[in-house]
């Protein structure tokens, strides 16, 4: 038995959602498993814009580093060292 704020804190969670929704279906036929199927959606949703704002945020680092782009003052960027010279 969990104390009542982690027993309360699990439902919210995907391993505690999934394994409640999983008693549901078998013990009470699925009556009830709306609520932690989203908890579950949510998760995967949050996990998905998580992942493709990191992707995003690599794409347009990589993007920066590769092209420059020129300082106000009208001084060129010194380039940008290629993968040849570094072998």
């Amino acid at each position: 038995m969990l104390p009542p704020f982690w027993r309360a804190l699990g439902y919210l969670l995907p391993n505690g959602a999934g394994t409640e929704t999983i008693r549901r279906i078998v013990y009470f036929g699925g009556q009830g498993i709306g609520i932690h199927l989203a908890v579950i959606v949510a998760w995967a949703v949050i996990g998905a814009l998580v992942a493709v704002l990191a992707a995003r945020f690599h794409y347009h680092r990589a993007l920066a580093v590769e092209y420059p782009v020129a300082s106000r003052d009208g001084a060129q960027p010194a380039p940008a060292a290629s993968d040849s010279a570094l072998a």
